[in-house]
């Protein structure tokens, strides 16, 4: 008979070993109902399974049985455990996917002018007109067909007529602004990494609802001819806005700027007939110079190029430390040796790239609802029950990155829509 501590001494000993085995058991478990799509074939996921298991399971089975070869479950244990650590560390070989889209390149003559064109009114650029914007109280309130919503823009517009018209005059050199964007043949987008600098919003907005308001204004005048040379150049630069971004987010003002613009042209068309003149300059400028498939596509593939370079640059630096993208992309040397078992890059950008191309595929199909199958798929990588799975980290990483898609991509088709049933119209 044991003495009281050394019985119980070696029960904590059996419940660790226990709490072992549970544990490889667990990953081996979720490693072979959730393979990723360049997981070993079964049958040698089911030979990683046995060989995490055998060592603590053999070494459990000999603390309850008499045996001479003591010291054989426990090298048993330790290849189990070598190799469970050796598999968390191992990553992927290669990229799957490619990360510089054609489209998303801007390698045409005047790219670097171009982009820089487009940062004028951003923050955080050298030489940047963004504090120059003028303030003002105006604060348009939404535009659609729908009845109320329209009433309420339109008593909105009446009441604020002439601070609108005194609005417009001052923010004439944000207007010649638009108009250069408009007249440019292409805008570049040179960003390369999440730290650089991207089109403010604001200052975007201010000219897209100004315009608006005062396109409106111009109809209701009977001035419709007027109105729509007014929109044109801000739909046309919301167009080329979009075509070659490489960000989700200049892709989505993109988008904001053309449903603007043509909500106020459709106002406009209610009002009354335009000459044949404008007529024809509308239809020009309202048919699609990308293919709306592509376009719906490029959505997604243009967020992967960054991420996927993000994913890089956090393998490359401590990811318990590193609070800035600024700061990951700049790291250089090795992590922190314990981050590799937790973190997969090549793994987790492939598997991000998976998720982002099948969603880009049914975006370009307009399937909505399997969007949001894949949306609920990335969520689900960082659910509790897959929590005790290889490349962990990487998995919630994704999680954090992959946006709500499928709401961007059904404004995308609607804005789409609309600019054909505008374009039949005409």
């Amino acid at each position: 008979m044991l003495p009281p501590l050394s019985r119980f001494g070696r029960a904590l000993g059996t419940l660790v070993i226990a709490a072992c085995l549970a544990l490889l058991a667990t990953f081996a478990y979720d490693h072979l109902v959730h393979p990723t799509p360049r997981s070993a074939p079964f049958a040698l996921r089911l030979l990683l399974a046995l060989g995490l298991v055998a060592g603590p399971a053999w070494l459990l089975l000999a603390r309850f049985r008499v045996t001479r070869l003591r010291l054989v479950p426990w090298l048993a244990l330790a290849a189990s455990l070598t190799l469970f650590f050796t598999w968390l560390a191992k990553d992927e070989s290669r990229l799957a996917h490619e990360t510089d889209h054609p489209q998303l390149r801007s390698d045409f003559t005047e790219a670097a002018a171009t982009h820089a064109l487009v940062l004028r009114y951003s923050k955080n650029v050298p030489g940047s007109l963004h504090d120059s914007v003028p303030p003002t109280e105006l604060r348009f309130p939404a535009l659609s067909a729908e009845p109320p919503v329209r009433d309420a823009w339109l008593a909105y517009l009446e009441t604020h007529r002439d601070a609108i018209h005194a609005r417009w005059e001052e923010i004439a050199p944000l207007r010649a602004w638009f108009d250069e964007l408009a007249a440019a043949p292409a805008l570049a987008d040179l960003t390369t990494a999440p730290s650089d600098p991207i089109p403010a919003f604001g200052p975007l907005r201010v000219v897209s609802q100004t315009a608006s308001a005062q396109a409106a204004l111009l109809a209701l005048d009977g001035h419709r001819a007027e109105a729509v040379a007014l929109l044109l150049p801000v739909f046309s630069a919301g167009q080329k806005l979009e075509v070659h971004a490489r960000t989700l987010l200049r892709r989505m003002v993109a988008i904001v700027i053309q449903g603007q613009a043509l909500a106020t042209l459709t106002f406009v068309l209610d009002q009354g007939d335009i000459d044949s003149a404008t007529r024809a300059r509308l239809a020009e400028a309202l048919r699609p110079h990308q293919d709306p498939a592509e376009g719906a596509r490029l959505l997604l593939l243009s967020e992967y190029a960054l991420s996927s370079r993000l994913i890089q640059s956090l393998s490359r630096a401590s990811l318990a430390t590193t609070l800035d993208y600024a700061q990951a992309d700049a790291a250089s040397g090795p992590s922190h040796p314990a981050a590799r078992f937790f973190f997969n890059p090549v793994a987790t950008a492939n598997q991000l790239g998976d998720l982002m191309h099948a969603g880009a595929e049914a975006a370009a199909r307009r399937d909505h609802e399997e969007m949001r199958r894949i949306g609920a798929e990335a969520e689900a990588l960082a659910s509790s029950t897959r929590r005790a799975s290889k490349n962990i980290g990487g998995r919630l990483l994704i999680a954090m990155v992959m946006p709500a898609f499928s709401k961007v991509t059904e404004r995308y088709w609607q804005v789409h829509d609309e600019r054909l049933a505008l374009l039949a119209r005409l």
